[in-house]
């Protein structure tokens, strides 16, 4: 067995973003290892019953300060029309509004690291300060779709356009740019400086390529296979918190079995500020039409406008409660997303953020959901929700289809002969006295649910990329 290693885990912001690491954190300290999450105080709460170290991001960039930002909070309230007003103040939020607070947080916490692994966009803090300290980094990516190639265009809302190829550099370029412009490349770039890197042009969306590894938190059955120009990636699979079931509070629990299965309703932490209302609207259009539901509004101000509900609550454990419903309406966040098909559970996609309507397209396509049109009342019954069609505006030729066939849920079985889970099984052995390759669990183990045979993924995809940045391995 090899020496333990120091690691520490980084990401901020949503749930959304920083559940997904919380898996593989614990995954890290079981094999051993001395792990320790840098995220916001505002996550004490997720990280208190975990059993690896917490610290504390000097900036509280988390749901529980946002959901109280008025400025966050009126941004939201039209998140597209806002979207780049939104991204201007997450990095705000999250380093820009004190730079040097945020770097002394990180120099503090990455001391004597021999790896780091974070969240792509805060790869473009995090990354600069381990290098200075001689740390390796390791990258969780969480947006595959948003990485650049020559070989399709970046997303634009559900879809990506593929205008003629030579112009999709140039499209990537715009992106940049953008990125450059609204994500305060130039607060960014000071703290590269300061650590002895060159400048680096649109930092959020590109600081991650400079690390020493990346795994995609997705799985390569649901995305669809990467582009060839694509810089090394490992991946890893759905990275699903909380991957154990804790038990659901009992009186919810009684009403989820007295009667027939309820439907679901989360719209994720990015979009349950103020939206007491919309909870309200979707609960009455269910009740309308004959369904029993359960609201997790995320927020405590949010229960105002669903007191009248028997199972409002702020949070409920997904992994839990989803096998007892009978349909998930989400926001499209990936997590959400992920454990609903792990539960083998249908969903209709209300999307909030760019990335969110990417996931509601692709669910779709998959034979897994429909998407709330946006364009009908909200007052309108569930049976009026229905997948968007594709604009007739945009040319044919230039609507982007992702470079994969679309599968069906009934073909999503043969999970458990992976070749990543013995790619998994060899590299784990390398940081860990694990048990015999027959012995380990399987990456892609075949869950069933009313019929329905789903993938639920593993963390160990993470573990196996931290392992190979420790012993030079390229993956």
């Amino acid at each position: 067995m090899q020496a333990v290693a120091r690691v520490v885990v980084t990401s901020c912001m949503y749930l959304g973003d920083t559940a997904p690491f919380v898996p593989v954190a614990r995954r890290l300290h079981e094999a051993g290892h001395d792990v320790t999450f840098v995220a916001p105080e505002g996550f004490r709460s997720v990280m208190g019953p975990e059993p690896f170290d917490h610290a504390p991001y000097a900036l509280d960039c988390s749901p529980v300060v946002l959901d109280n930002d008025p400025v966050h909070t009126r941004l939201m309230r039209h998140s597209f029309l806002n979207a780049s007003r939104l991204a201007t103040l997450w990095m705000d939020r999250a380093f820009a509004d004190d730079p040097a607070a945020a770097t002394a947080s990180l120099r503090n916490n990455l001391e004597g690291a021999n790896v780091v692994v974070t969240h792509p966009t805060m790869a473009s803090v995090t990354l600069p300060v381990a290098r200075s300290l001689g740390a390796a980094v390791v990258v969780g990516h969480l947006f595959p779709m948003m990485i650049p190639t020559t070989s399709w265009a970046p997303p634009i809302g559900s879809r990506a356009l593929r205008p003629p190829r030579p112009l999709n550099p140039a499209a990537w370029q715009v992106v940049r740019a953008g990125t450059q412009l609204l994500l305060r490349d130039r607060a960014i770039n000071q703290l590269r400086r300061s650590c002895g890197l060159a400048p680096l042009r649109g930092n959020a969306g590109w600081a991650w390529t400079e690390a020493d590894a990346t795994v995609i938190l997705a799985s390569p059955h649901y995305f669809g296979s990467g582009a060839p120009d694509w810089p090394a990636v490992t991946w890893g699979g759905f990275s699903i918190w909380p991957d154990t079931a804790p038990p659901l509070d009992p009186e919810l629990s009684a009403y989820v079995d007295a009667g027939p299965p309820p439907v679901v309703v989360t719209l994720g932490t990015s979009a349950a500020a103020g939206a007491g209302e919309k909870f309200a609207h979707i609960a009455a259009d269910l009740d309308a039409a004959g369904f029993r539901s359960v609201l997790l509004v995320g927020h405590e101000r949010n229960l105002a406008s669903v007191a009248s509900h028997p199972a409002a609550v702020t949070f409920a454990p997904l992994t839990t409660l989803l096998p007892r419903c009978s349909v998930a309406v989400v926001s499209g966040a990936l997590g959400g997303l992920a454990a609903a098909i792990t539960a083998g559970v249908p969903v209709v996609v209300h999307p909030q953020l760019v990335d969110q309507s990417w996931h509601a397209r692709r669910v779709a396509e998959l034979g897994w959901a429909c998407q709330r049109d946006e364009r009908r009342t909200s007052a309108q019954p569930l049976p009026a929700w229905h997948l968007i069609p594709p604009s007739r505006s945009v040319p044919r030729r230039w609507r982007h289809a992702w470079p994969t066939k679309t599968l069906r849920a009934p073909s999503w079985t043969p999970f458990n002969s992976s070749s990543a889970d013995r790619t998994v099984t060899r590299s784990h052995h390398q940081i860990a006295d694990v048990p015999a390759p027959s012995q380990q669990r399987s990456l892609g183990r075949v869950s069933s649910n009313a019929g329905r045979l789903t993938p639920s993924f593993g963390t160990s995809g993470m573990v196996a990329a931290q392992s190979g940045v420790r012993s030079g391995r390229s993956f």
